[in-house]
């Protein structure tokens, strides 16, 4: 019987979905972290609408209506 790659076919199986897993994971991250960044409007909104919930300008009933207006 011939013994093809050595022995180690398993080995290479595991390396090579290893890698693939590996950049997947690395390029999501940069994706995420670049998606939060590059969308700052989105965010200053809620940080400004929260801002103005604490300060009393706005009631709870306009900051829920608001809050879903910009998700």
């Amino acid at each position: 019987m011939m013994n093809y790659f050595n022995g180690h076919f398993p080995f290479h199986t595991f390396s090579f979905f290893f890698i693939i897993f590996f950049w997947g994971v690395v390029i999501y991250g940069i994706y995420f972290l670049l998606k939060q960044i590059w969308n700052p409007e989105k965010q200053s909104a809620i940080h400004i609408l929260k801002e103005r919930y604490v300060k009393w300008e706005i009631t709870r009933e306009e900051f829920e209506s608001m809050k879903k207006d910009i998700k």
